[in-house]
Parts: C-alpha cells; structure tokens; sequence
C-alpha cells in the first residue's frame, strides 16, 4: 500500500515537472512581479498557506517568492491557481483596484464615486457590509488602545472640522499647527482633571476634510487616484506624551507597535513595510507605514516625533489661549503622534485579503478577512429540494440563529436566495463577503442533528452536531462567553 502511495507521489511530481518544462517553451512576458504567500502554519516543499482566520493571531513567517508573469490559461497557473499573480504593469494594477471596487461594490461592501461638485471631489460610500467592517476595524484600533496594560490612554473625538488638514498626504505648517493645538488643549485638559503622570496618550478620532483637492475635471472611471480626491474621511490618532530624555525610545516603541497591529490582522502580512525615518520641513522626524498593493505602495499611517522646539514656540505663541502659565510651559513633554486614515484601512485590508482561487473548475473571488474584521462571521445554508423539509430546515436555521446571537456572533440575515440557490451558489457568494463560517442544513440533520460547519478559507466541512455549533464558533471566533 505504502509502496503504491510513494509510485502516485512520484508521478504526480513527474506531471509537475513536465509542466513547468512545457512552461519553459513560452517565451515570458519581461515584467517582473512578487507572489507574497504566507505561511503562518506548516509549508510542503515550494507550496505555500494564506494564514487562515481560525488560527491564532502570531506573527509567523513568511516567503516571498519572485515568478514571471505566465500566459493566461497555462498549466503552471492552473497548478498554482491558488496563489494572488500580481502584475505590476499601470494598466495591469488599474484593471486590477477596478475589479475590486467592482466586487466590493456587487457585494454592498463600498464604492468610490465623484460628486457632482464640478471637480474631482470623490466620495467613499458604504453599503451594509462596508460599515460594519468599518466599525469592526475602528473597534480593534480603539480597544487595543484603551485597554493596554502598560499605558494610560484616554478616548478623545476631534468635533467636526473647520480647516483641518490630514498629516498623511502632507505634511504642512498649518496642518501640523491645527494637530498641536487639538493635542495640547486636551493635554492640559487630562492632566489637570486626572492628574497623570508622563507617560500617557490619547486615542483620537473624528471627520477630517481635504484642502488639498485641485479644482479641474477628471475622468470619471474608477482608478486609484481618486483615493488622493476624497473629499472627508475618518482620522484615528493615537497621540502620546513622554518626557523628553526618552522620546526617542517611544517613537520607536510606536513605530513597532503600530507595525505589529497592521500585520496582525492581515491575510499576508509580509506585503507591510516600515520606511526609513526621515526629517520634515518642521524638523520631526517621521516614518511611514506602507502596503503593497498591485497598484503600488499605499501610505497607512505616519508616526511622528514633533520637534521640542516647534512644541515650546507654539505653546509660547498660544499661552493665554490653551491656559498655559509659565511653569508648564517650561516642563511641557515630548509628542509623538500616530496618524491613520480609517478608509484607507478598509480598503487596505480588502486588497489585502482579496484573491482568486481555483475552486470547481473556475476562478472564484474570495476575501479572506480575519475573523475579527469579517461583517460577519457566520452564514446558513440549506442543502435540500423538499418542501416540506425545507419548512423544518428553516426552522432549525432560525432557531440556530438566535442561538448565535445570543453568544455575540455576528450571523447573515436570512434571505430567501440562503434557502432556494443551489448550495455552490451560496457558498461562492458567502466566500465574496469574507463570512469565515457557513453552517450546512440538510435531511441528515433533521434525523441525526448533524450540521456541517464549512470553512472559507480551506473549503472543508466537519460534521457538528447542532447543540454544539454555539460553543464551537465562539471557540474558533475567540468570543469570551
């Protein structure tokens, strides 16, 4: 038997090779492009694993494996059907931000559209699925914040804003000037009330505008340049303050920090970077946080050590206005600041967890979103043509449902296309919306109460019996009961 195994193994990779030497004969497109694949768990030989969201939340490691771009319909794409090609031609990644707005648009995720301003003002709009991602992504932000052990930080929400500017695109004195003065008032406001000590930080949140919009016409396809023409979107600061003599070591402290938070929740975390720091106009010294996207390196999230000096003239110039006498002028803290854009982070971990994967003999779209990111996290699904059935199968699926809702886990509403599409069907549109679960219904769990409980990211079913799906999800969700 052993021997009959090792003689398939043997032909399986004699298949292998020949296909790679009849890719040989096709003469290679010359752009070069990166295939990241993550492998957070075990690898085998050259394939590699996209870190599924039932696993914990470490850090692994990860290969980066450079190919070139192949034919369209070859073998080896075939072979490797599972794995994100990403070509890095202008019309290639044009066409590439297009089909995912595309998909997230069909799936009621978001769209970017231009407003009828006469200029090129463009908007993010929010279906259902979109805003709960949003939230989900802001929770995870703010409650790493407020409940880490080791640091006071305080909530804060910037009001709506007259001339703000956001720091990220760029960096100006008046968009500094407005940030300072924001972060100071509250400083002395928390530091008089609650009497903290160095260090501490506030999480920071609220609507930001763009001034730096140009007033011509642009084209009206979508593109990834109409991210530099948003109109308003959500800033989340996290901005500390330290003594002086150790500022250095919390800017880098930071740095790590917010690094290690972007990976975390990422399907392929090798594809973030940390850029070098560099010194600003202002004289901060400031690094960025990036992704990479088929359409290039997108900016995430500036971290900022402000210069003592530009903090001490500005507290001079705006004394009487803060509340600021002379003895706390002369002992104020070093800053760093934490600058990100809450839209660009939905968009970054959608391109991030999209891919395309070989299931039942066609490309599928799949957006493999961590499970504390994921609109939500579990689906149903009934697998039966009966009438009659199908009335009791529908009664299980509500009765499961509530069931799930009261453990705090996030179910699909039901729909008439959950009972009546063929069960491929709901599983391909579930695999769209990044839901990691489907519970499966079917004849055999009226009888024996056995459910299926499929996975997105693996495509597998484990038969659960129905009483222990609840404290099996919120096991594999980490929902603390």
């Amino acid at each position: 038997m052993r021997k009959q195994k090792d003689l398939e193994i043997l032909n399986k990779e004699a298949e292998i090779q020949a296909a790679i030497e009849k890719e040989k004969e096709v003469p290679p497109v010359p752009t070069t492009m990166q295939v990241v694949a993550t492998a957070d768990t075990q690898t085998n030989g050259a394939a590699t694993k996209r870190k599924s969201p039932a696993h914990d939340d470490d850090d692994g490691s990860f290969t980066v494996v450079k190919a070139k771009k192949r034919q369209e319909g070859s073998v080896i794409s075939q072979l490797a059907g599972r794995l994100p090609f990403l070509t890095m031609t202008s019309q290639t990644a044009a066409n590439t931000f297009k089909k995912l707005i595309h998909i997230c648009n069909k799936n009621h995720i978001l769209n970017i559209e231009r407003l009828a301003t006469g200029n090129n003002v463009t908007a993010l709009k929010y279906g259902p699925l979109g805003s709960q991602l949003k939230r989900n992504i802001f929770n995870e932000w703010f409650c790493s914040l407020i409940n880490n052990n080791d640091i006071n930080i305080f909530p804060v929400e910037f009001p709506i804003p007259k001339k703000h500017t956001f720091l990220l695109p760029k960096t100006t004195q008046e968009s500094s000037s407005d940030l300072l003065h924001d972060v100071l008032y509250n400083y002395f406001k928390i530091h008089h009330r609650f009497g903290c000590s160095l260090p501490f930080g506030l999480a920071a949140y609220g609507p930001c505008l763009n001034k730096n919009l140009l007033d011509e016409q642009s084209s009206d396809l979508v593109n990834f340049d109409m991210l530099n023409d948003l109109e308003a979107w959500t800033r989340i600061s996290v901005i500390f303050f330290c003594p002086s003599k150790k500022s250095l070591n919390w800017f880098h402290h930071w740095s790590k920090q917010r690094y290690l938070w972007w990976r975390k929740y990422s399907s392929i975390p090798s594809k973030f970077s940390m850029s070098d720091v560099t010194k600003t106009s202002l004289n901060d010294q400031q690094l960025s946080l990036l992704l990479e996207n088929p359409w290039g390196k997108d900016q995430l999230e500036t971290i900022t050590l402000h210069d003592n000096k530009s903090v001490e003239e500005f507290c001079q110039k705006h004394a009487i206005q803060l509340g600021i006498d002379k003895h706390q002028q002369d002992s104020m803290p070093a800053i760093v600041s934490c600058e990100a854009n809450l839209d660009l982070a939905v968009l970054a971990y959608l391109a991030n967890s999209y891919a395309e994967k070989w299931r039942e003999d066609k490309n599928k779209n799949v957006f493999h979103l961590h499970y504390k990111l994921a609109p939500y996290k579990v689906s149903l699904a009934l697998e039966d043509t009966d009438a009659e059935r199908l009335k009791k199968l529908k009664n299980v699926a509500n009765h499961l449902t509530k069931e799930l809702k009261e453990s705090g886990i996030n179910v699909l509403p039901e729909s008439n296309s959950c009972f009546s599409d063929p069960i491929h069907l709901n599983f391909e549109k579930c695999d769209e919306m990044g839901i990691p679960y489907t519970i499966v219904l079917n004849e055999n769990s009226l009888q024996t109460g056995i459910a299926g409980l499929r996975n997105r990211d693996t495509t597998l079913q484990e038969e659960v019996h129905i009483t222990e799906l609840s404290p099996k999800l919120a096991k594999y969700l980490k929902i603390k009961s």
